[in-house]
C-alpha cells in the first residue's frame, strides 16, 4: 500500500508518524511526505470507493465556502488489493470543548451561506454591467448533490429536485424504508407510509426553503477542535433543509457540548421554541386530568359548535379569526368524526348566504382545486364533490364534463413524481366517492370509458400502495354499476298509504290486488364483458403485497 501512496502522490518521502485513528467503518494512518503531513484513512470494503469520493466531494465543497474548517482533501487512490485510501490534510485535533458554541456559529454560517450568495446574485443582477449570465457568484437552487454520498455504509442518493418536499420523501424517507423493506420485509411500514408521504407537503406549507450545504452526519462523532479552532470532518453533504440536521446526534453520544453547537446553530432561530417545549412538557399533566372520551366530548360538542359559529356568522369577526375557527372545526370533526359533526352542524337555508359570502371571500391566488392539494383540504373534497355532483340537477349538466376532466388527469399523471401522487390520489377518490352515492341509471354510461382509463393506467402496478387501493376500490364500485340490481323476491311490499283507500277495499280485494314478484327478477340476463376484467383486477388485487389493498379487493 505504501508504494502506491508514494508512486500517486509523487512523493519520494513517505514515512508513518506514529499517529492512527479512524473509527467503526475506517482506520486512519498520518504519514510526513515531501510536501507535509498527511492523514489516510483506509478501507478494504467494495463500497470504499463511492463513500470516499463522496466524503472528498462533500470536503471540497464546504472548503469553497470558507466558513467551518474541514481537512483538506488530497486524493482517493484504489488499492491493487481491493478496497481504497483516502489521502487529506492532517490536522492535530483534539476532543470539542471550549470551541462548541464558535462550532455552532459556523455551522450556520455554512447553511446560510448559499441563501447570501443568492441575495448578493439577485443585487447583481439589478447592478448596471452584471446582468443575467454575467455575475461569478455561485449559486445552488436546487437540493440534492453532485454525488451520492455514505452516513456510514449507507448510500444516500442526490439526484437533484426542484424541491425539498421530493428530495425528503423519495431520496430519504422512500430510499430508507426501500433498504428496510429489502432487508427486513416490514409491510407494517409500508402501509404507514403510503398514508404519511401524502401528508407530508403539509408540513412545510407556506415554509420558503432555501437550499442550504449541510454537512449530512453531523453527529458528536464528527466534530472536534485543533489550535485554530473547531473542526468537522467526515461530511455526507448536499443542499436541503438547514433544519435537517436538527436531530441528527440522536441516538449518538455527542455530550453537552455537542448540544451546544446543534443549540447555536439551528434553535437560535426558532423564536417559539421556549412555548413549545413547555407545552409538550405539559402533557403527561394534561393527559391525567383529561381524556378525551366519545362520551365526555359529545356532551359538550353542541355548544362548542354553536359558540365557533357564532364567531363565524359576526360581520366584525376578521377574517383571520374565521380561519382560525375552521380550524378549530376540522380538529373536532377528525376528532368525533364528521357523521357525528354533520349531524350538528347546522343546515339553516339563513347560513346559505353567509356560506357563500365567505367563498366570495376566498384567496384570489388559492384558484387551484381542493381534489389535487397536498394538505388536508384535499380529503374533504371528494365528498362534497359527490354529493354534489350526484344532485339531480347538476348530473345532467355537469357530470359529464367533470369525469372527462378526472379521467385526462388521471392519464397525464406521472405515480412516481410525489405531486402527481398528490393529485391521482385526489381524483381516484372523487371517482370512487361518486360510484359510492351516486344512481346506477346516471353513471352506467361512464363506467366503462374510466374503466378503460384504469386499465391503460396500471395502477396495479405502481409502487404507491394507496393509489394501488383507490384503484381497486373505484374497479369494485364500477363492477356494482355494470351489474343490474336485482330485489329479493320477499322484500317488503309497501301498499297504499291512503287510508280511505285501504278502508274502502275489501281484503280479498286487497289480497287479490297484491304485487307479485316480477317475472324478469327470476330470468337471467347477459352480464356484461366489463365485469369479467373487473373480477380479474379484483383477483390481482387479492394477491396484492399490502393489506390495505388486498382488504379493499376483499370487499368487491
Amino acid at each position: 500500500m505504501e508504494a502506491k501512496l508514494k508512486t500517486e502522490l509523487g512523493t519520494a518521502v513517505l514515512k508513518s508518524t506514529g499517529h492512527s485513528g479512524g473509527g467503526c467503518i475506517s482506520e486512519g494512518q498520518s504519514y510526513d511526505t515531501d510536501t507535509g503531513r498527511v492523514f489516510v484513512k483506509i478501507n478494504h470494503k467494495s463500497e470504499a470507493k463511492r463513500m470516499f469520493d463522496g466524503e472528498m466531494a462533500s470536503l471540497e465543497a464546504i472548503l469553497k465556502t470558507e466558513t467551518v474548517k474541514v481537512p483538506r482533501p488530497v486524493k482517493v487512490i484504489e488499492l491493487d488489493t481491493g478496497g481504497c485510501v483516502f489521502v487529506m490534510e492532517h490536522l492535530d485535533m483534539r476532543g470539542l470543548s471550549k470551541h462548541s458554541k464558535l462550532l455552532g456559529e459556523k455551522m450556520a454560517d455554512l447553511h446560510l451561506h448559499n441563501k447570501r450568495q443568492l441575495e448578493k446574485l439577485k443585487k447583481e443582477q439589478q447592478t448596471v454591467g452584471k446582468g443575467a449570465g454575467q455575475s461569478e457568484v455561485a449559486v445552488v437552487g436546487k437540493f440534492g448533490f453532485s454525488v451520492p454520498t455514505c452516513c456510514g455504509y449507507l448510500p444516500q442518493r442526490n439526484e437533484w429536485q426542484d424541491d425539498w418536499v421530493t428530495f425528503f420523501s423519495q431520496q430519504r424517507l422512500q430510499h430508507q424504508l426501500d433498504m428496510a423493506e429489502n432487508s427486513y420485509g416490514d409491510r407494517e411500514a409500508r402501509e404507514l407510509w403510503a398514508k404519511l408521504q401524502l401528508k407530508i407537503p403539509q408540513f412545510f406549507k407556506d415554509v420558503e426553503i432555501v437550499p442550504a450545504l449541510l454537512h449530512g452526519d453531523l453527529w458528536g462523532g464528527n466534530v472536534s477542535e485543533c489550535a485554530e479552532g473547531p473542526v468537522t470532518f467526515d461530511p455526507a453533504s448536499f443542499y436541503g433543509h438547514s433544519e435537517y440536521e436538527l436531530d441528527a446526534d440522536s441516538g449518538c453520544s455527542g455530550g453537552e457540548d455537542f448540544d451546544n453547537v446543534v443549540t447555536t446553530c439551528l434553535l437560535g432561530g426558532f423564536s417559539e421554541s421556549d412555548g413549545t417545549r413547555a407545552l409538550i412538557s405539559s402533557l403527561q399533566e394534561v393527559h391525567g386530568d383529561t381524556k378525551a372520551t366519545e362520551s365526555t366530548t359529545h356532551r359538550f360538542l353542541e355548544w362548542m359548535l354553536n359558540m365557533i359559529l357564532d364567531v363565524v356568522r359576526s360581520e366584525k369577526s376578521p377574517s383571520s379569526l374565521v380561519h382560525l375557527c375552521f380550524k378549530f372545526l376540522y380538529i373536532i370533526s377528525k376528532v368525533r368524526g364528521h357523521k357525528i359533526f354533520m349531524q350538528l352542524f347546522p343546515h339553516e337555508v339563513a347560513d346559505l348566504k353567509p356560506v357563500l359570502d365567505l367563498l366570495s371571500r376566498q384567496d384570489p391566488k388559492d384558484s387551484e382545486s381542493y381534489l389535487v392539494v397536498t394538505d388536508s383540504p384535499r380529503n374533504a373534497a371528494p365528498l362534497l364533490v359527490s354529493k354534489f355532483m350526484t344532485r339531480p340537477d347538476v348530473t345532467q349538466k355537469h357530470l359529464g364534463a367533470f369525469l372527462d376532466w378526472s379521467l385526462a388527469t388521471i392519464s397525464q399523471c406521472n405515480d412516481q413524481l410525489l405531486i402527481d401522487i398528490v393529485v391521482l390520489d385526489g381524483t381516484l377518490q372523487s371517482l370512487a366517492t361518486i360510484f359510492k352515492h351516486g344512481k346506477r341509471g346516471d353513471l352506467l354510461q361512464y363506467a366503462p370509458k374510466i374503466l378503460q382509463c384504469l386499465e391503460q393506467k396500471h395502477l396495479s402496478e405502481s409502487s404507491q400502495a394507496m393509489l394501488r387501493k383507490l384503484g381497486v376500490k373505484l374497479i369494485q364500485r364500477l363492477g356494482l354499476t355494470f351489474l343490474k340490481p336485482r330485489l329479493a323476491a320477499w322484500r317488503y311490499q309497501r301498499g297504499s298509504r291512503s287510508l280511505a283507500a285501504n278502508l274502502s277495499v275489501s281484503q280479498s280485494a286487497t289480497a287479490a290486488d297484491a304485487p307479485t314478484p316480477r317475472a324478469e327478477q327470476e330470468e337471467d340476463y347477459d352480464i356484461p364483458e366489463e365485469v369479467e376484467t373487473v373480477i380479474e383486477n379484483l383477483l390481482v388485487g387479492l394477491k396484492d403485497k399490502e393489506t390495505i389493498v388486498r382488504w379493499s379487493a376483499a370487499k368487491g
